[in-house]
């Protein structure tokens, strides 16, 4: 019995009859993929979500190097994790594909972590070179402040570790909350609608 639920879920899931269709793909993803248009598709859409989703490490990996997030600007952060975040909404009120929903958590995680950055070295740089720290930049020796900012890894370390850990411990949960509701919702309408979605 519980073995023929599956199979309806699974079937359920996939919006096609194609028996030809690679069952991995149909079974994790919701996906129907039979022809080489569509392996080819598939792979290259997973291909791209790869290189998408490596495009922030670069100035993530740059920003805990040099302690600093001069480069990036709030209001930009801001509306990277606003357009990211009604992206993630959508996904999820439209009941998209577990890949979508995925990559929209994993891009607003980023977000938060490049906001954490930016929050956190702005605040550390503005305290370190205060004049009540003695790293004025009226100083003469406005190098060793610069150097004292840059030096400080043990505190940035610890932060930006934790960060990644959060964003790392979450993402995964979430994902997989996500896609579990939206199987859901889509179980039911289904049902309701009497038809395939």
């Amino acid at each position: 019995e519980r073995e023929r639920e599956r199979e309806r879920e699974r079937e359920r899931m996939c919006t096609c009859d194609d028996a030809a269709a690679i069952e991995w793909i149909r079974s994790i993803f919701g996906e129907c993929v039979s022809t080489v248009a569509q392996n080819a598709s598939f792979y290259l859409g997973l291909l791209s979500i790869l290189c998408w989703m490596c495009a922030q490490i670069p100035q993530l990996i740059k920003n805990f190097r040099t302690g600093r997030a001069d480069a990036l600007s709030g209001i930009f952060l801001l509306e990277w994790l606003l357009r990211d975040g009604f992206n993630l909404l959508g996904a999820i009120l439209l009941m998209q594909l577990s890949t979508q929903i995925a990559t929209a958590v994993y891009f607003v995680c980023m977000d938060i972590v490049l906001g954490g950055q930016w929050i956190y070295y702005k605040w550390r740089n503005r305290v370190l070179l205060s004049p009540e720290s003695g790293n004025s930049k009226d100083d003469d020796d406005e190098a060793a402040a610069k150097d004292t900012v840059v030096n400080d890894d043990a505190r940035s370390r610890r932060f930006m570790s934790v960060m990644l850990v959060v964003v790392c411990a979450s993402v995964a949960p979430m994902t997989w909350w996500m896609t579990t509701t939206t199987t859901a919702i889509t179980a039911t309408t289904t049902a309701t609608v009497g038809g395939r979605v």
